[in-house]
């Protein structure tokens, strides 16, 4: 996985949070509130997703699609 969080640290934003499990998103958010809040700089959250699932564009929203582009219908859909 790539640490996009790293990169913008480098970029002068603050510590970032990098989350692998749903369970951390909320943590995640609130520290990255928190920190920003007090530091007055951005804070990146790379949050890692399932790679079998693609978004395809549609006007102003996506849809979860296939790897073929097909809609995307649910666990043991794709």
């Amino acid at each position: 996985s790539v640490h996009y969080e790293k990169a913008a640290e480098g970029l002068g934003c603050i510590a970032g949070e990098f989350v692998t499990e749903t369970k951390n998103i909320r943590p995640a958010l609130d520290k990255a509130y928190e920190t920003a809040l007090r530091e007055s700089k951005p804070v990146v959250i790379n949050v890692i997703t399932d790679p079998f699932i693609y978004n395809i564009p549609f006007p102003n929203w996506t849809l979860p699609a296939t790897e073929k582009g097909e809609p995307y219908k649910g666990i043991g859909e794709a």
